[in-house]
C-alpha cells in the first residue's frame, strides 16, 4: 500500500509540475511576447499522462488546460481571432477523452485478461490435481490387482511394472520380457507385443513361463497399445493373469476323467450315464453287448425307457423322478426286465445312483437271467423237498403214534404193574419223539423248532399220561424262546421227559402236594441252561445218579453226552437237575 501511495504522489507531483510549465508558457507567449506562436504542443503531454494514469478522471486536466487557453486568449492583449485557440481547446478535450477511453478499455481488457489468466491457472491446477489423482488411482489399481502388469516400449524393453510383476514374478525394469521368462535376448517369434506394435490390435494368448526358481507358471497374457497425441504407438501395456491353478486342475480333471473312463469301461458290467431327460449320454462296451446296439446308436439318441418291459416301466419312471428330488427316495438296487435289440427279455439287477452335484445317474446293469432261472429251479426243488420232508415228518409222527397205540393196547393185557409202568415209559418216550416230528411238520422251518413251545406241549402230555391233578402237583415254567435243530431237540426232549417223569413218580409219594419247575435260558455266547427241579422228598443220598441202574437216568446221562453237555444234581430243598450245553458245538 505504501508503494501505491508513493506512486500516486509522484504522479500528482509530475502532473503539477507540467501544469505549472503550461501556465507559464501561456503567460509568456500571450502576455510577454504577444504572439500566437504555437506553444500548446506541450499541453498534450500532461493531458495524455492524466488520461493514462486516471482514465476518465484524467479528462479534467484536458478541460482545465482548454479553459485556461481560452481564458488567457480573451484577457491577453492579442487582437487575433480566438477561433484557433477554440480548435486547440477542443483538440485538448478530444485527445483526453480518446486516451482516457482507450486507457479504460485497456484496463478492462487487462482485468479480463487477469481474470481469465487466474481462471485458467485455477483450471490448470484443478486439471493437474485431477490428473494426479487419476494417476494415483491408476497406480493404486495397477499395484493392487493380483495380476502382473508391465509396460514395454517399441524396443520391447520393460519401462514400468507393478509390484506383483517385480516381486512375485521376477520382472526386471529395463530388460525385455523374453530375457526374464525365456532366457533369451531376442523376442519370441510369436510375441504378441511385437505384433500389437506392428498393427495396433489388442491380443491375448496362453503361455507357460519359467521363473528364476525353476517353477513353471501358466499365464493368460493380454496386451493393448498406447498412443501419443499424434496417434503413434509409443508403448504396449501387457497383463499376465496367473492360471496355473486352473491348468493344474484341468490336468487333474483330465487325468481323473481318463481314470474313471478306464474304470467305466472295465467294470465288467454294463454301465451307462443317464441324463435328467432319460437320455443315455454314455455307454460302455458291456452295455453294447447287453443291448445289441452300438454306442453311436445309443449315446445321445436312445432313452433307457426303450429297454424296459411295459409292466416295469411306470415303476421305474417313478423311481427316476423321485431320485432327482432326493436320491434316498428311490431304491439304489432293484430288479427289472430288459428288452434287447432282438426283443429278448432278460432279468437285470440294476444298481443306480445320482452323480453328486448333477441331475445325472450312473447305472450298472447285471444280467441275472441265468441266475434267476437257477433260483427258480432251486425254489422248485426246495418246494418239492419241503413237501417231502413234511410228508416224512408226518409219516414218522403217525408211525410213532401207531407204535404208541400198540404199546398201549399191549399194556392192557399185562397184569403186572411193573410191566405196565415199563409200557407207559416206552409210550412217553415214543410220544416225546413223535411230538418233535409233529412240531416240525407244523413248522415252516424244518431245520429247527421253537423249543419253549415244544416243552409246553410235552409237559401237558406227560401230566396227562400220569393223570396228575394240578391242584396236588403244580407245574411252573420259565422258558426263553430258543430254537434248536433236530439233533439237539430230540435228546433234550427225552431228557426233560425222563426228569419230569422221575419227579412225578418219586418226589411226591402218597398224594403229597408239591411243585415242579422247568427253566430254559441262554446267554449271548449261545450257552443254554436247562433246569428241572422239584421241592419233593429229594433224591436218595446213597444213589450216584451218574451210575444209577435205572434206564431213565442212564438215558439222561447218555443223551447229555450226545449233545456235548454237562449235568449236575443239587439235593438241597428237593431235587434239581441242571443241564448245560452249547448250540455252537
Amino acid at each position: 500500500m505504501k508503494k501505491i501511495y508513493k506512486w500516486e504522489h509522484f504522479k500528482i507531483s509530475i502532473l503539477g509540475f507540467m501544469l505549472v510549465i503550461c501556465l507559464f508558457g501561456t503567460y509568456y507567449f500571450h502576455f510577454i511576447l504577444k504572439t500566437e506562436i504555437i506553444f500548446t504542443h506541450f499541453f498534450y503531454v500532461p493531458i495524455i499522462l492524466s488520461a493514462l494514469w486516471w482514465s476518465r478522471k484524467g479528462i479534467a486536466t484536458a478541460v482545465f488546460l482548454a479553459l485556461m487557453l481560452l481564458a488567457s486568449h480573451i484577457i491577453s492583449p492579442l487582437e487575433t481571432p480566438i477561433r484557433a485557440d477554440i480548435i486547440r481547446a477542443f483538440m485538448f478535450v478530444a485527445i483526453g477523452v480518446v486516451v482516457a477511453t482507450l486507457t479504460e478499455k485497456r484496463c478492462i481488457l487487462e482485468d479480463k485478461l487477469l481474470s481469465y489468466s487466474k481462471n485458467l491457472e485455477h483450471q490448470v491446477e484443478e486439471r493437474t490435481k485431477e490428473l494426479r489423482e487419476a494417476q494415483e488411482k491408476q497406480r493404486a489399481i495397477l499395484e493392487g490387482i493380483a495380476d502382473a502388469v508391465l509396460v514395454q516400449d517399441e524396443n520391447l524393453n520393460i519401462t514400468w511394472a507393478n509390484e506383483v510383476a517385480v516381486n512375485q514374478y521376477g520382472v526386471v525394469i529395463g530388460k525385455r520380457c523374453s530375457e526374464t521368462y525365456k532366457q533369451q535376448e531376442e523376442p519370441c517369434a510369436d510375441c504378441i507385443v511385437k505384433k500389437t506394435f506392428a498393427d495396433g490390435i489388442s491380443r491375448s494368448s496362453e503361455e507357460e513361463v519359467v521363473l528364476k526358481d525353476g517353477s513353471r507358471v501358466n499365464f493368460i497374457v493380454s496386451c493393448a497399445p498406447v498412443k501419443d497425441s499424434e496417434g503413434n504407438f509409443v508403448s504396449v501395456v501387457e497383463v499376465f493373469h496367473d492360471i496355473s491353478e486352473r491348468v493344474r486342475a484341468e490336468e487333474m480333471l483330465l487325468e481323473s476323467e481318463n481314470k474313471y473312463r478306464t474304470i467305466f469301461e472295465n467294470t465288467g458290467t454294463a454301465t451307462v450315464i443317464i441324463e435328467e431327460d432319460r437320455t443315455m449320454s454314455l455307454a460302455n462296451a458291456e452295455f453294447e453287448k447287453l443291448s445289441g446296439y452300438s454306442r453311436k446308436e445309443i449315446e445321445g439318441k436312445k432313452k433307457w425307457t426303450e429297454f424296459v418291459v411295459a409292466e416295469d416301466l411306470e415303476r421305474m419312471k417313478d423311481y427316476h423322478k423321485q431320485r432327482r428330488v432326493d436320491p434316498t427316495n428311490a431304491p439304489r438296487e432293484y430288479e427289472f426286465r430288459f428288452i434287447d435289440r432282438k426283443g429278448i427279455i432278460k432279468d437285470i439287477l440294476l444298481s443306480i445312483d445320482v452323480i453328486p452335484g448333477t441331475k445325472k445317474s450312473v447305472a450298472s446293469l447285471r444280467d441275472i437271467t441265468e441266475r434267476k432261472r437257477a433260483e427258480e429251479k432251486i425254489k422248485a426243488s426246495l418246494k418239492e423237498k419241503k413237501v417231502l420232508l413234511q410228508e416224512i415228518h408226518h409219516r414218522v409222527k403217525n408211525n410213532m403214534q401207531i407204535v404208541s397205540s400198540l404199546l398201549r393196547l399191549q399194556s392192557r393185557k399185562v397184569e403186572d404193574k411193573k410191566m405196565q409202568e415199563v409200557f407207559r415209559e416206552c409210550q412217553n418216550r415214543i410220544r416225546t419223539m413223535a411230538l418233535i416230528h409233529e412240531k416240525l411238520y407244523q413248522s415252516k422251518d424244518f431245520a429247527r423248532i421253537n423249543y419253549a413251545q415244544y416243552i409246553d406241549g410235552l409237559t401237558v402230555h406227560v401230566f396227562q399220561s400220569y393223570s396228575i391233578d394240578s391242584n396236588i402237583v403244580n407245574l411252573k415254567t420259565d422258558l426263553e424262546e430258543i430254537f434248536l435243530d433236530l439233533n439237539r431237540a430230540i435228546p433234550c426232549g427225552l431228557i426233560v421227559q425222563e426228569l419230569l417223569s422221575n419227579s412225578i413218580k418219586h418226589a411226591f409219594p402218597q398224594g403229597k402236594k408239591g411243585e415242579i419247575r422247568i427253566k430254559l435260558h441262554s446267554d449271548k455266547k449261545g450257552v443254554i441252561t436247562l433246569v428241572v427241579s422239584d421241592n419233593g422228598i429229594g433224591f436218595p443220598k446213597d444213589i450216584d445218579f451218574q451210575k444209577a441202574q435205572s434206564l431213565g437216568l442212564q438215558m439222561v446221562n447218555d443223551l447229555t453226552k450226545q449233545i456235548s453237555g454237562t449235568i449236575e444234581l443239587d439235593r438241597k430243598g428237593g431235587t434239581t437237575f441242571k443241564v448245560v450245553f452249547s448250540v455252537n458245538k
